[in-house]
């Protein structure tokens, strides 16, 4: 009997401990579910759980606010009940299909309108699975993110980057990027183009006599007689305050063909624009223009060299005051024996005195030396001095580009430790060819150049243009790294020129934005570049980096870089380039 009672009382015991111990478990786990459910419902995140039916188990307070209803009512309700738009729901029903089927996570991008404000936004939507212990699927979690203001910032800065806004037309940035295509098409292909630029001649008489408003209906016009006078594959830009460009693709394989339809297609848009007046102050205006075509093959070097031929062409047509196209067909063809003599004089001159590395000092907002830039200058013994943008892209047809690039490191380590022998500690920036960022030797070239000159490697600045980064992504970032690791730092040159792939600047191992001379050109009268350029600044602010704006040329343009707070400025009005020699001993 004792010994029934003493188990007794010990079963109360356990019994008795075991549940204080399950009423713990309770308060802690209620405790843990108020405070989730309380950080669920201060989100600005919608969030609810349905079951695999589709029925809504839980939903946080921001799915309440958007149905309008309370917790309770929505719960154990399917879509079909809350809902009107019956392709919506097949769209949601078919996305919860597939986590449930697959298990997979679901990410989409959809417009909803809002019950209760019945204002229609775009959310990003993840669907996820909800597994019980045994890993079987019971219940299918969703998050809505509202993207909207983010995708319409997107756009405003895409259409700032890559459209006129005067006219709606793509810009010369827009135009760069299809005339790449068009380049690389013809190469691949065989299938020709056709660049033409079209001036309005004495467009800047409007301007004067009946002021900017009838001037600017005036390219508006013209813009729109473009659009109607060409066909809908055609591209057609304004890259200039009074000239427009039209691109043309698909004129054939051969030559001569290309050329007569590019001809004639140029013709009949002339006439399209000069055919009827325009009424500009109560007066008939007949436009005046000058056309320039240049034919784009598999020849062509880039969309900066086709831009340049068919400006040359626009300017001899108006020199020759004609208003039929003039073509470069023949002008190209003495610029490609020109090049021919001008590769096999590179070849020879590279090792020698001919070549020689300028530098162009860079100037802080208070007056000092922020840095320098290196600048390659070929001092041909008959030409005398020949453009960096005839020979460089010659050094990478010729097949010297490796061993341009270690002459040009070698001599940035030369002037940084003459620079800390002296007792200067500024930047030295110089140039590499985007492509060597995907050699598997270019990190140990960099530093065998720093330790052959026993350089500083945290004031070398290399500049490389992003175009590798859309191209070999991986490559260019293991590169890079292992550069950074060393103390070297990267700057993107030329930005605002190309596409930009924000993500990569936010990415890699960033140190400086360099601001084209392009946009810098046109400030700060230009609208469009000065919106561009604030931009730029402002975000390289928000991601830490350094600025500096090249060719910069008036005391205008300084004014307005240093009130948006660029860090450093470059160009003709504060220094032009010089000998090495010369600024050390001038900086000494």
């Amino acid at each position: 009997m004792l010994i029934l009672l003493t188990a007794l009382v010990v079963l109360l015991i356990a019994s008795g401990y075991l549940w204080r111990r399950e009423q713990a478990h309770h308060t802690r786990l209620a405790r843990v579910e108020n405070r989730l459910g309380t950080i669920l419902d201060t989100t600005e995140e919608i969030v609810h759980i349905k079951d695999p039916q589709g029925r809504y188990l839980y939903a946080n307070q921001k799915t309440c606010e958007f149905f309008g209803l309370p917790a309770g009512s929505l719960m154990a309700r399917h879509n079909r009940e809350l809902l009107t738009d019956a392709d919506i729901i097949a769209v949601i029903e078919r996305d919860e299909r597939q986590v449930l089927d697959f298990g997979q996570r679901v990410v989409t991008h959809r417009q909803l309108r809002s019950h209760t404000t019945g204002k229609e936004c775009t959310y990003q939507t993840v669907k996820v699975p909800l597994r019980n212990a045994a890993g079987r699927i019971e219940a299918i979690c969703t998050l809505m993110t509202d993207v909207t203001e983010r995708l319409q910032a997107e756009e405003r800065a895409h259409k700032l980057t890559f459209y006129d806004t005067l006219t709606d037309l793509p810009n010369v940035n827009f135009l760069t990027r299809r005339l790449t295509q068009a380049i690389q098409m013809a190469t691949a292909e065989g299938e020709n183009g056709a660049l033409l630029i079209v001036n309005l001649n004495d467009f800047k008489k409007i301007n004067d006599t009946q002021g900017f408003e009838s001037g600017n209906w005036v390219l508006r016009e013209v813009a729109q007689r473009l659009i109607n006078g060409t066909r809908a594959r055609d591209t057609v830009s304004r890259i200039n305050a009074d000239v427009f460009a039209v691109l043309m693709t698909q004129l054939g394989a051969y030559a001569e063909e290309s050329a007569h339809r590019a001809t004639e297609l140029a013709r009949s848009l002339t006439e399209t624009l000069t055919a009827s007046p325009l009424p500009i102050g109560g007066r008939p205006y007949l436009l005046k223009v000058s056309t320039g075509i240049t034919l784009l093959h598999a020849g062509t070097a880039s969309a900066d060299a086709a831009l340049g031929e068919a400006d040359i062409a626009m300017h001899l047509a108006r020199e020759r005051s004609t208003s039929n196209p003039v073509f470069y067909e023949q002008s190209l063809q003495r610029e490609l024996e020109h090049r021919l003599w001008l590769e096999q004089d590179l070849s020879r001159a590279l090792g020698t005195d001919q070549l020689q590395m300028f530098v162009q000092p860079q100037y802080a907002q208070d007056g000092q030396t922020a840095g320098v830039e290196l600048l390659a200058r070929w001092d041909h013994p008959e030409q005398g001095m020949i453009s960096p943008e005839i020979f460089i892209p010659l050094v990478e047809k010729v097949g010297m580009m490796c061993e341009f690039t270690d002459w040009a490191l070698d001599r940035a380590c030369h002037v940084l430790n003459e620079s800390a022998r002296r007792g200067q500690s500024y930047l030295v920036s110089v140039n590499i060819n985007p492509e060597c960022l995907t050699e598997p030797d270019f990190s140990a070239r960099i530093q065998g150049a720093l330790e052959r000159a026993h350089a500083p490697g945290n004031r070398l600045v290399l500049e490389v243009t992003e175009g590798i980064w859309l191209r070999d992504y991986v490559a260019a970032a293991k590169c890079m790294a292992e550069i950074h690791e060393m103390g070297v730092r990267f700057s993107v040159d030329d930005f605002g020129t190309g596409y930009s792939n924000l993500a990569c600047l936010k990415r890699l191992p960033l140190f400086e934005l360099k601001i084209d001379k392009s946009l810098v050109r046109d400030l700060p009268y230009d609208q469009d570049a000065g919106a561009i350029a604030s931009m730029t600044l402002s975000m390289a602010r928000q991601l830490g980096l350094r600025t500096v704006a090249e060719g910069v040329e008036t005391p205008a343009q300084a004014d307005f870089l240093r009130s948006q707070h660029c860090d450093a400025l470059q160009g003709f009005l504060l220094d032009r380039p010089m000998p090495i020699e010369a600024w050390l001993e001038r900086a000494a």
